[in-house]
């Protein structure tokens, strides 16, 4: 997956993609939880703490 099929799935940019993988800044929880869905791995795999889905918005 390009940085571009990212930041397509995700709804943002190719910098803000970059920007993440770099820890320049930080995605949102639902943007994390969206990344986590898109490349097919559990939140907790990208944040190493549990997410309650009553605080991620679908």
């Amino acid at each position: 997956m390009t940085q571009r099929d990212l930041a397509d799935a995700l709804g943002v940019t190719v910098p803000t993609v970059s920007c993440y993988e770099n820890g320049v800044s930080t995605p949102s929880m639902d943007v994390t939880d969206l990344k986590a869905q898109t490349l097919g791995v559990e939140f907790f795999d990208l944040t190493n703490r549990p997410v309650s889905r009553e605080l991620v918005s679908a």
